[in-house]
């Protein structure tokens, strides 16, 4: 009778997602994947008829088993590879949903200043029953640079260093501030810093507001979303805000032009 075992080591599955804001434009990879059965709560990835098999594990592999299959295997051609056998098609499936361009709005003027919005959502799928997480990054650490003459919206540079601040509705004298905040439709899976107590604090409590603890995105990956369990059908939703706010006599002056900030959303498996 044959055996057929699959010795895999724990790693992650990553898909990057690309979002630029002001105007802010979002290009997100999404995987499709086959499945054989489902109900309301439920979905079955793959099957198989055999006799038996057994799951072990340490702390840094895990081992499946599997006793009864016939012509199992990997077969490929110059075109083609073919994972015969139920533990050869296993795998951790993963994906993220696309997301309409954004742009900030109103528009504001360089010399009266305002405060502009906007924001997007992304699903999350995973049948990996560790959960998953989100990073976020940027590719500079000053703010939005302006398209023609190099301006700049500056970053919100927070009261604790890495905490973001409950409230965000003003910018320093004479400058601008450009940040995020992130919201979840599912209680816990945003991160403990955008979490906060309710009245005056992030970083602390567990209390979910869509409009507090604000954050300026940089170089270095953070941590938005992070879960210990497979996503439900449907995904998990997450809503990413962005805010810049230009006070009034802005030094140096911003000259009329877009200003655009480039923002990375990946995901991985845990």
């Amino acid at each position: 009778m044959p055996f057929q075992r699959n010795q895999k080591k724990k790693k992650n599955a990553t898909i990057t997602t690309l979002l630029v804001s002001l105007l802010l434009v979002a290009f997100f990879y999404i995987e499709v994947s086959a499945f054989v059965m489902e109900s309301d709560s439920y979905r079955v990835q793959s099957d198989s008829l055999n006799i038996g098999g057994l799951r072990s594990q340490s702390a840094n592999y895990f081992e499946e088993s599997t006793i009864g299959e016939l012509a199992t295997g990997i077969s490929e051609s110059a075109s083609y590879r073919l994972k015969a056998g139920y533990q050869q098609m296993q795998g951790v499936f993963i994906s993220m949903t696309s997301v309409d361009d954004i742009t900030l709005s109103p528009a504001l003027g360089g010399l009266t200043g305002g405060t502009s919005n906007g924001g997007a959502q992304f699903i999350v799928k995973t049948d990996n029953t560790a959960g998953f997480s989100v990073t976020i990054k940027t590719d500079s650490d000053d703010g939005m640079i302006g398209n023609e003459n190099a301006g700049t919206i500056f970053h919100l540079n927070t009261a604790t260093p890495e905490v973001p601040d409950f409230n965000f509705n003003s910018a320093p004298a004479n400058s601008s501030a450009f940040a995020y905040t992130i919201n979840a439709s599912t209680t816990g899976e945003i991160v403990a810093a955008f979490r906060n107590n309710g009245s005056n604090a992030c970083n602390t409590g567990s209390t979910e507001t869509d409009d507090n603890c604000w954050i300026s995105a940089t170089t270095t990956p953070r941590t938005i979303i992070s879960t210990t369990s497979r996503t439900p059908i449907s995904g998990a939703t997450s809503t990413l805000r962005f805010r810049a706010i230009v006070s009034a006599n802005h030094n140096p002056i911003l000259l009329p032009d877009t200003y655009v900030a480039t923002t990375t959303l990946t995901t991985i498996t845990l």
